[in-house]
């Protein structure tokens, strides 16, 4: 009983973290990226002032790809 409580516990805690760091759309299936191997956040928006300080081309990708391929996380502009 002591376990089910326990991973019951654990399961709401990280799924309701893990909704922090999806967007706010329903779906959000394209986002930007700076082609930077520096460049950390992805962008829901094009026009994202977080954008602006990107000197290498910015690139529409997948969500997926954003976070898995690219291990970007979403930009703290964006609400």
């Amino acid at each position: 009983m002591l376990k089910t409580l326990l991973l019951t516990s654990c399961l709401v805690f990280f799924s309701s973290f893990q909704e922090k760091e999806l967007p706010n759309t329903a779906v959000q299936s394209q986002v930007y990226i700076c082609k930077s191997t520096s460049a950390k956040r992805y962008h829901l928006k094009k026009s994202c002032r977080g954008l602006n300080a990107c000197t290498h081309d910015i690139i529409a990708v997948s969500l997926a790809k954003a976070r898995n391929t690219y291990s970007r996380t979403l930009c703290k502009w964006e609400d």
